[in-house]
């Protein structure tokens, strides 16, 4: 799980500035650390999955669309209009040279490749916004708006409260 130093640090890394990364870290970063996509989200996302307009996106077997911050909404603006100027082909919102070659998704080493650069992985990003979310709200609830089982949110629970939410023993 990262610090909340770490997070706001990288929040920073994809908010600010971001003209020298590639436009696929932003998106792919902030779809991990402030909605907690999954690389099986990510990888099979499609350009009809998001809906600027509603500023929402649907990410995988989520029950209901995703609301977007204005962070992400300008993220995935920016990785839209990169794949519009260099990647037209194939349904998928995130396209390299390789997978618009072969007509597939991109592959897990592409995704690592790309948050190489912020030292992190979709798969930490992820499981600190569900530990996050796991400690401050019930986790059933966090289970249904994620699509997963109720004992998947709960290995996030794990070794992750909060110790100023404990009493003093």
């Amino acid at each position: 799980m990262l610090e909340p130093a770490r997070q706001r640090a990288l929040f920073r890394r994809w908010t600010h500035d971001t003209a020298d990364l590639h436009p696929h870290e932003p998106v792919i970063g902030l779809l991990g650390l402030l909605h907690g996509a999954s690389v099986t989200e990510l990888r099979p996302l499609r350009i009809n999955d998001a809906d600027l307009t509603a500023g929402a996106v649907v990410l995988g077997h989520r029950p209901h669309p995703t609301p977007l911050d204005p962070a992400t909404a300008t993220a995935l603006r920016r990785c839209l209009q990169h794949r519009d100027h260099h990647h037209r082909a194939g349904p998928w919102l995130l396209v390299n040279q390789k997978s618009k070659t072969v007509g597939k998704q991109v592959s897990l080493d592409y995704l690592a490749m790309i948050l190489a650069p912020a030292h992190v992985t979709v798969q930490t990003l992820r499981a600190t916004r569900l530990a996050q979310l796991v400690t401050t709200m019930d986790p059933v609830l966090v289970a249904a708006a994620f699509g997963v089982r109720r004992g998947t949110v709960l290995h996030y629970l794990a070794d992750s409260v909060d110790p100023t939410r404990l009493p003093n023993l």
